[in-house]
């Protein structure tokens, strides 16, 4: 695991060296979340792009899968069969 040792790994951690090592990763993922959310919510304000486009890949579907993950297999497929797909499904899972 990547916080048993040090970063060159020619040395091992001491358990708390791995916890503190584990903590500073976390805040590191929570501080990135932070930015991402305040650059989004920045961009709203400013006009550049609405709520629901900023967020539009997280908005979670009926299925519990977000849009993301509806949208992005069928844009492969479309690039790969260079032909359009509805993005989608339809009303009631009808295409």
């Amino acid at each position: 695991m990547c916080f048993t040792e040090t970063p060159s790994g020619k040395w091992a951690r001491t358990k708390d060296q791995q916890l503190q090592a584990w903590e500073q990763a976390c805040r590191s993922r929570w501080r990135a979340l932070l930015l991402s959310i305040k650059a989004k919510l920045e961009s709203v304000e400013a006009g550049i792009e609405t709520f629901e486009d900023a967020f539009l890949a997280h908005i979670q579907m009926p299925d519990g899968l977000s849009v993301s993950e509806h949208v992005r297999p069928r844009i492969a497929t479309a690039y790969e069969t260079n032909s359009m797909q509805p993005l989608l499904p339809g009303p009631r899972g009808e295409q």
